[in-house]
């Protein structure tokens, strides 16, 4: 790194994540400390799926959203333990060989690729030979197996469809004009593949993908797509359910408008159990929580007529998002149901009655923000994700050891960026998703006044170490391009003002020296010396618009 900027007695170091700094020869090497981590954050969290085994009896594989891993049960779902993977990582879609269960899929939506194990899940190899290059575009979601020969796997992904002819261990794009993203594939009993794209349109393949003749095309989002013995069930967005009866597979459809009572504009997920015929299936329909949504319309339902009348299901449900679904194939009473709230795994034993949360083991928790009370670090503040720009808020004051749910601070949106006054106690100031910053004087769990009052998303807030009173707020992806930009506050956050002409990604206050500070954006790294009301360029477009991160290291120096 060529520029450099002084700050009065300290010099800045600019790091650019991924570079390695050239080590002085002057230098004595310093053994890495042998780090001991323990878990403490809550139990539970949103979990991305869930499915039993299709033959060992009570064994059941799930996975934590955020990359928070995949667990497995072998008493129903009453108990979890992580299973070490190749990766870290979680799946919308886990899936097993229909001819080898001892073979499992995990389709990985963060775009790492696809995980597969072969020795029914005692370990587990990555690949990603022929997906996409990019980590968006390799964002994979429903994987269908041929039943006729399981070599064949296709995989839909966010910019098209994938098929692998040698069991996953690489793939190939299908060449598809009607669809560029999909998140719905199937194989119908008879080895007939169904794919949904998110523009509406879905068709079937006799031929592994090849060749396609048309079904249906509507304008909503098809998101999941599920088969019994007797029907196609094709589920958009919104909640909206289709059905196809399979002997008269290619003749359009029915429209079953008895789900759009249930739900309007929120993502869900169905399972369905097989009946002597369409008209008998049982249909489990869950909802993600929508804040504009009345609770009658989204939770978990039931039809026991092919999804011709739906019942509300809630006795334990405490009003939970439901993200996935999975029923017991030796025993359709029992049921589980994957939260992307704070739910974690629910159980029922009496096919949808009354559920009991059986959570134990399981560490889902996806950290949004977090932060710790410096004038009592036994308080802690811990907010998780649970999907559509909402949190759930975890307070402790035992060190983590315990934790409670506390009310939200904007029902509308979730929380991203948590800091304590370290000199008020019960002050503190948290960033939103996206409704600006909110600050509260009596305590995390209590009320909240608006300190920022723009629509915008503020992913840090940082204090300065030698005068508490002085804050910055980063806020990011605002609606209007104006409040996007660094708020300033000297009075610990009951006021901002805006700099209208700094846009950071991440800023550090100087150790020792009020108002003095370094930021930088995407294109540029800026140090001020009067909290950004003005500030020097560093010129480093170059090295900066380069790199997919930055970090800011202040390091005083003798003068």
């Amino acid at each position: 790194m060529t520029n450099s900027y002084k700050l009065k007695t300290a010099s800045v170091c600019l790091v650019l994540l991924g570079c390695s700094p050239t080590a002085d020869n002057n230098t004595p090497s310093i053994a890495a400390p042998n780090f001991v981590w323990t878990h403490k954050s809550p139990e539970t969290g949103f979990v991305s799926s869930v499915k039993f085994h299709p033959s060992r009896t009570c064994e059941v594989w799930a996975s934590g959203d955020d990359m928070s891993g995949v667990y497995k049960s072998v008493d129903c779902g009453q108990n979890w333990s992580l299973v070490p993977t190749a990766k870290n990582v979680s799946t919308y879609s886990l899936t097993f060989d229909p001819t080898n269960p001892n073979v499992i899929y995990a389709a990985n939506h963060f775009g790492f690729g696809m995980l597969k194990s072969t020795n029914g899940g005692s370990t587990w190899t990555l690949s990603q030979a022929g997906l996409p290059t990019t980590v968006n575009n390799r964002r994979l979601f429903q994987t269908a197996i041929n039943p006729n020969a399981s070599s064949t796997v296709i995989v839909a992904a966010q910019d098209g469809l994938y098929r692998s002819v040698n069991a996953g261990t690489s793939f190939s794009k299908l060449s598809i004009a009607w669809g560029s993203a999909f998140m719905a594939a199937v194989y119908t009993p008879s080895g007939r593949l169904v794919a949904g794209a998110t523009n509406g349109v879905f068709k079937f393949s006799d031929d592994n993908g090849f060749t396609w003749s048309d079904l249906l095309t509507a304008s909503l989002p098809i998101v999941e797509m599920q088969v019994s013995q007797n029907a196609l069930y094709v589920l958009y967005a919104e909640g909206t359910l289709q059905y196809f009866d399979l002997p008269n597979f290619g003749s359009g459809g029915t429209l079953n408008v008895g789900s759009t009572d249930i739900t309007t504009d929120v993502l869900a997920t169905r399972t369905v159990v097989s009946g002597a015929s369409r008209a008998t299936d049982t249909l489990y329909l869950g909802t993600s929580k929508k804040s504009s949504v009345t609770s009658t319309r989204w939770g978990l339902f039931k039809s026991v007529n092919g999804g011709a009348n739906w019942n509300q299901l809630s006795n334990g449900l405490n009003n939970i998002s439901i993200f996935r679904i999975a029923v017991d194939p030796n025993n359709s009473s029992r049921v589980l149901v994957a939260s992307s709230s704070s739910g974690g795994i629910l159980t029922s034993t009496d096919g949808g009655a009354s559920f009991t949360r059986t959570s134990s083991g399981i560490m889902a928790v996806s950290a949004l923000g977090f932060a710790q009370n410096p004038l009592n670090p036994n308080e802690l503040v811990l907010s998780s994700s649970v999907g559509l720009r909402m949190s759930q808020t975890y307070h402790s004051t035992d060190g983590g050891t315990t934790w409670a749910i506390i009310g939200e601070v904007n029902g509308a949106d979730g929380s991203l960026s948590w800091s304590f006054d370290p000199q008020t106690n019960g002050t503190l100031l948290v960033g939103m998703i996206g409704k600006g910053v909110y600050r509260s004087t009596t305590g995390a769990g209590g009320s909240f006044t608006r300190v920022v009052s723009t629509d915008t998303k503020v992913s840090k807030i940082v204090r300065e170490p030698t005068s508490s009173n002085i804050v910055y707020a980063l806020a990011l992806e605002g609606t209007v391009s104006s409040d996007v930009r660094v708020y300033y506050s000297s009075d610990s956050g009951a006021t901002f003002t805006i700099r209208p002409s700094l846009y950071a990604a991440d800023l550090a206050p100087h150790p020792t020296i009020s108002n003095e500070a370094i930021a930088v954006s995407v294109n540029d790294a800026f140090a001020s010396s009067n909290g950004f009301a003005t500030q020097n360029s560093l010129n480093l477009s170059t090295e900066a618009t380069a790199q997919n991160g930055l970090r800011l290291v202040l390091q005083q120096t003798a003068t």
